[in-house]
Parts: structure tokens; sequence; C-alpha cells
């Protein structure tokens, strides 16, 4: 893990009085594809916008990261990947892209929080991962739905 990471971990724990933890590693997790969309996204986790997030299974492969479970604590990082805060996760549903809701969508605060907004964004955003993937989206597609809080920052 790199260091900016552990001692970020470890100013948060020390923040809710818990002993530094030199040999566990944290999540790590940024938003979006690209980092003009990752300092976006976190600006509106910081604005309180931002308490869902949503991915592909076949990201998840991809990037060998593991699936999220209630209760996980990550940090959550910037374009630049740095560290900006620290959530925990409250919610995991496994779904198709197909069976995301407005409430959802509502969630992860971008644009104008619309549904349709959500939608349009996320189909391009996915195209995009799969192609790259040399696999099409579809929207049968196996979606990670996380709901999460923050706990420092």
């Amino acid at each position: 893990m790199k260091e900016i990471y552990k001692q970020y971990w470890n100013e948060y724990r020390s923040s809710v009085g818990l002993p530094e933890q030199d040999e566990y590693e944290p999540l790590v997790d940024e938003f979006g594809d690209n980092p003009q969309t990752s300092d976006y996204l976190i600006s509106l986790v910081l604005e309180g916008k931002k308490t869902a997030t949503c991915g592909l299974i076949d990201e998840y492969q991809r990037d060998k990261y593991p699936i999220p479970k209630v209760g996980d604590q990550k940090i959550l990082i910037n374009g630049k990947r740095e560290p900006v805060c620290v959530a925990e996760v409250t919610e995991v549903e496994i779904k198709p892209f197909s069976e995301i809701n407005e409430s959802f969508a509502y969630d992860e605060g971008e644009g104008d929080r619309s549904y349709e907004f959500w939608h349009k964004e996320h189909v391009k955003c996915f195209t995009r991962s799969m192609k790259a993937m040399g696999k099409e989206f579809n929207e049968q597609l196996q979606t990670v739905c996380e709901r999460f809080k923050i706990l420092y920052k």
C-alpha cells in the first residue's frame, strides 16, 4: 500500500481513539473513470450529496477489487489519487443495471440528481469500460450497488 494511504488511515484511527495498524491495509476506492470525474464525484461526497455508488461486477473482477461488505471501511481518493476521506459501507446489493431505481440514482448525487441524468451518464461510462475489456455493455449486466457514510475527512 502506498505510504500516504497508510498514514491517512492511521490519522483516521488516531482521531477516533484507536491504535495505529501497521499490518492492516484498508480498501482504497476512487469514483469515476478519469481524474476529472473522480474529482467531481469526490466533491459531491464531501458536500454530502453523494452517499451511494455502483460499479459493474466485470470491473470488480478486472481490477481484482473485492466486492464490498456492510461494515467495510475504505479510503476514498481524488483524481490525483490522494486520500480525501474514510467511508463505511452501510448497504450492498448486487442486481442488474436495469433494476437500479430512482432513489439510488438520486443518492449517487450527480448532475440534477434525476434518474434520466444518472442513467445516461452511467450508460456512457459503463459502455466505455466494457469496450476497453473487449465486451459490450447491456442493461442486464450485474452491478454492485453500495451506500456509504463518511466517518472522517
